[in-house]
């Protein structure tokens, strides 16, 4: 029962039912609960293990970075949802009766650099994301939100997905789309 989002498309799917999904070799068929919240370290990882050739090999080992985290919104008014992950570090995300969804990060012992938090989003544009009730800025490219130190990247290709940065300890709020 419930809302399920497929994991690489956001396509909804509403429970209880069964679904027939193609199954590639690349792709397993996933789906994330409304309201879920899956941690994920940083994409530019290549390993956990120490390295020797760090300008090489981008290791867990050397510093853990950004905390990245994909969110499935809840529906408006449901309870909050969060992640507390091993170092105490936490994620959590709360949609209101207006749409509107509220993104926070605090830090941990190893993830105190902030998150990047992957939010579905419906078929329309974000039309605002603030954080303590100013306008965060828009960057035109996830290249570029990955090297600024807060801001929100709007991206309407195949999976509309809204990419929020913000550092350990903020909250931001991504209003209607």
């Amino acid at each position: 029962p419930g809302r399920w989002l497929d994991y690489w498309t956001g396509e909804a799917v509403e429970g209880p039912a069964t679904v027939s999904v193609d199954a590639p070799l690349g792709k397993l068929p996933l789906y994330l609960a409304a309201g879920g919240i899956v941690p994920l370290l940083r994409p530019t990882i290549d390993t956990t293990a120490p390295t020797t050739a760090p300008d090489e090999v981008d290791s867990y080992a050397t510093t853990p970075g950004l905390l990245y985290a994909r969110v499935a919104p809840e529906a408006p008014g449901s309870s909050p949802s969060s992640f507390r992950v091993f170092d105490g570090a936490e994620l959590s995300s709360a949609t209101a009766m207006d749409g509107s969804i509220t993104l926070a990060s605090t830090s941990g012992n190893e993830f105190a650099f902030g998150a990047v938090f992957e939010l579905f989003a419906g078929p329309s544009p974000v039309t605002a994301v603030t954080s303590n009730g100013l306008p965060m800025t828009k960057f035109q490219s996830l290249a570029d939100l990955e090297a600024g130190s807060s801001g929100y990247y709007d991206e309407m290709a195949t999976a509309h997905v809204v990419y929020v940065k913000l550092p350990a300890g903020s909250q931001a709020a991504v209003v209607a789309f």
